[in-house]
């Protein structure tokens, strides 16, 4: 009997692959981010170009009134759900996904019910028969994002930023072509709402159609529902302090001034809102994530994870807005029919208030990351008082200069309690904040004082020039910190191993 050869070598398992570590996730969300927020403020920059030579400013200042509403019915509709998926221990628990997407559904529809109701008081309040018909319409947006798939929650958990941004990307672009469509036509503030309510309507559409994931049903799991509620209900009180201190200028100006001076400022909003947008973007879909993951891992990962998120988006949030509040003027000018001259000084104003917000969000999402909603909410209710305090009393002053410097100075009072909130939880930031503010004001005040259209040049045609004279300010600290980093390079390459 011969002996049975030995058994050939199994073949050794091919490696598992090192997960990436949560730095690379966050810096390539960031990249994405940018990349695909740049693109879709093109696309925006470029129908706003187009939109502001087929409509009259009225019709701006009418869509204005409308937006509030609209993004007063967004901002209500999440009650927190989505920043309760990203941090909660049950966040792929497919139980607490559909009872959170129950509890969207039930608000979603009382805001539909609550929007149709509110209609006709709205439109007696600020005089304009017309919004009785217009809100009603944009409530719908409301209930669709109410019916929306938490699968688009799931993506923002797991960090799948590039999904996230193709997603709002195609909501943007589909409302473009229905408002440039619309108002080709119709020349008439129907154009900008039906393309509004567009973007919501792609945006839910593609969240329960084209997204792999768990599919909801509606459930209602007690504990799900007891977490989501407990910590919703601080985020829910903080939404709607918000929206009224964020939005209190459409408010207060929509009834102070007419229509087609509220439409001006409307445009000046849409450049102010930039690094907002930007900047909140990639705190919401990156930063957020990564530091919700960090304090799951423990307070001194989180910590670490602040510090080094500091340093990326602090410093980007303050170039931005130096280079807007540096080139709004003189780019408006340049750009859009000579009826809307005037928001680019208007910007320069609303950059202050832009400034603060984003600092105060920032610190908002670390505390939201730690489920300190109470001081969230807290430091919006402080930020509405002395945001209604500052600006009625500015406006009284200075007019709607005063008005604007007054949102300034509300938005920092908030941002201050955002500060001690998180100095208690061992995280201090109000040192590395002021020293940003305070050279970002020494940077930006004599530019911005350059480029706010004073006739400085006895030019017919100044703009070019003040663009110009902006780019080169605005260069100077790039080239600064370019020289410096080539330097250190040079140095680490030259210097003997």
């Amino acid at each position: 009997m011969t002996a049975s050869s030995p058994a050939p070598p199994s073949a050794p398992a091919p490696p598992t692959p090192k997960p990436k570590s949560l730095q690379s996730r966050a810096l390539h969300g960031s990249a994405v981010i940018i990349v695909g927020h740049g693109m879709t403020q093109v696309i925006r920059f470029g129908s706003t170009l187009v939109l502001t030579r087929l409509l009259a400013p009225e019709v701006f200042g009418m869509m204005a009134l409308v937006q509030l509403w609209m993004t007063g019915m967004e901002m209500l509709s999440d009650v927190g759900l989505r920043a309760n998926v990203i941090r909660s221990k049950r966040g792929s628990d497919p139980e607490f996904l559909d009872t959170a997407w129950s509890i969207q559904i039930l608000r979603g529809a009382l805001l539909f019910v609550g929007g149709l109701l509110m209609a006709a008081p709205v439109a007696a309040f600020y005089g304009e028969p017309i919004l009785a018909q217009l809100l009603p319409v944009t409530a719908a947006s409301a209930l669709l994002l109410g019916v929306r798939s938490t699968r688009i929650h799931t993506l923002s958990r797991e960090m799948h930023v590039g999904k996230v941004v193709a997603i709002q990307i195609a909501a943007r672009v589909s409302a473009i072509i229905v408002s440039v469509s619309l108002a080709w036509w119709f020349r008439s503030v129907w154009a900008l709402v039906c393309g509004a309510v567009s973007a919501a309507f792609v945006e839910c559409v593609i969240s329960h159609l084209l997204l792999s994931g768990h599919r909801n049903r509606l459930r209602w799991e007690r504990t799900a529902a007891k977490e989501i509620i407990h910590f919703g209900k601080w985020i829910f009180l903080s939404t709607v302090v918000t929206f009224l201190a964020t939005r209190l200028d459409l408010i207060i100006l929509g009834k102070l001034l007419s229509l087609e001076v509220l439409g001006v400022y409307n445009i000046a909003l849409m450049f102010a809102m930039l690094p907002q947008e930007i900047c909140g973007r990639l705190s919401d879909a990156v930063f957020i994530p990564a530091l919700a993951e960090a304090y799951r891992q423990g307070m001194d990962r989180l910590r670490s994870a602040y510090r080094k998120a500091q340093r990326v988006l602090i410093p980007l949030a303050l170039l931005i807005v130096a280079s807007i509040t540096l080139l709004a003027p003189p780019g408006i000018a340049l750009l859009f029919p000579e009826k809307y001259v005037n928001a680019g000084q208007m910007v320069q104003f609303l950059m202050l208030t832009v400034w603060f917000f984003f600092l105060q969000r920032f610190a908002n999402r670390v505390l939201l990351a730690i489920g300190d909603s109470r001081a969230v909410a807290f430091g919006n209710i402080v930020k509405l008082v002395f945001t209604a305090g500052c600006s009625v009393v500015g406006y009284q002053w200075g007019d709607l200069e005063g008005f604007l410097l007054g949102l300034g100075l509300g938005a920092f009072a908030g941002h201050v309690v955002a500060m001690i909130a998180l100095g208690r939880h061992g995280i201090p930031c109000a040192t590395y904040d002021m020293t940003r503010t305070a050279a970002g004001l020494l940077y930006v005040v004599p530019g911005a004082f350059l480029t706010a259209g004073q006739p400085w040049l006895p030019l017919p045609d100044r703009e070019p020039i003040t663009l110009a004279v902006a780019g080169v300010i605005w260069l100077l600290p790039v080239a600064l910190w370019a020289g410096m980093r080539g330097r250190a390079l040079w140095m680490e390459r030259s210097s003997p191993s």
